[in-house]
């Protein structure tokens, strides 16, 4: 018969072979592997590829999570593992069952990946409320400053479409009536060049710009404090020449705009003003539904 000592020592053994857990897979082969070794003491290994291997030694009979995850990301002299690889190989850990570390890039991906369920809404709905209340990750001023296009304006007219009387599209048209804040005119700086096939009060500009088909209020830029001088053509004709982008135009880049003989006679002090690359000017340009005749 088996003495007592000798049935404890298979059992021990039957139990560290029973309690060996693997956690989960992620970035190679991630796992957390408990064992009893003796009663009352067990050993936890973490380990993953391209990060290496944690081992934390309990002589407690029992610990709890939180001691884990200290032990796991506290310093261990002679480790080649440091903190930041601990902490990356216990998030992929936590992964595996919905956690994720915050701030990090996986956090963020798993929001983009977050679909709207019954069990997700409320917590979508939350996340919303930080871009409504600018707060957060959606502080003013750098959240629409970092904006890389214009789908922007694609979600306001999704917007408008379905509640064209919400505050925020009614701010909108209001600021728009009032031609403030974002619908304030702006000009851009012009080389102003003569060409004297236009006819009177025509302008032409590089082919695919912006200011094609619009009103162009032109002003010549002279030094003084007097009246400056400023004419008013439409900018109709195309030419095969450099396009200046929008926003490189709103950056300052000048853009080129020819207009007739008899208009430069009215924008120019003197013929002397004319040089060889024109003269240079400001361009305040408008919509044509918005500018009389």
């Amino acid at each position: 018969m088996p003495s007592k000592d000798q049935g404890s020592g298979h059992l021990n053994v039957k139990l560290g072979a029973l309690i060996t857990i693997v956690i989960g897979v992620i970035v190679g082969t991630v796992l957390v592997i408990a064992i009893f070794y003796r009663s009352g003491s067990f050993s936890i290994v973490a380990q993953s590829q391209g990060i290496g291997e944690i081992k934390v030694q309990f002589d407690k009979s029992q610990v709890s999570l939180s001691d884990v995850l200290d032990s796991l990301l506290a310093e261990q002299p002679g480790s080649a593992v440091d903190f930041e690889k601990r902490r990356r190989l216990i998030s992929n850990i936590l992964q595996t069952h919905g956690f994720y570390y915050i701030p990090s890039d996986d956090a963020v991906a798993a929001l983009r990946r977050m679909k709207e369920t019954k069990t997700t809404r409320e917590f979508m709905h939350a996340m919303r409320s930080l871009l409504y209340d600018l707060t957060g990750p959606f502080s003013r001023p750098d959240t629409f400053i970092e904006a890389p296009d214009g789908r922007l304006l694609q979600a306001l007219e999704d917007l408008y479409d379905r509640n064209p009387s919400s505050p925020l599209a009614v701010a909108l048209w209001e600021m728009n009536l009032n031609v403030k804040g974002i619908f304030n005119p702006r000009t851009v700086n012009a080389s102003i060049q003569v060409d004297k096939s236009l006819a009177e009060r025509v302008a032409a500009t590089c082919n695919g710009s912006p200011l094609l088909q619009k009103i162009g209020i032109v002003q010549l830029e002279v030094k003084g404090d007097g009246p400056q001088p400023t004419i008013k053509v439409f900018i109709q004709k195309p030419r095969m020449c450099e396009t200046i982008k929008p926003q490189d135009m709103l950056a300052g880049k000048e853009t080129t705009i020819w207009i007739s003989e008899s208009d430069m006679n009215n924008l120019i002090i003197s013929k002397e003003m004319v040089g060889n690359s024109g003269v240079r000017a400001k361009v305040l340009p408008q919509a044509m539904t918005l500018v009389g005749e």
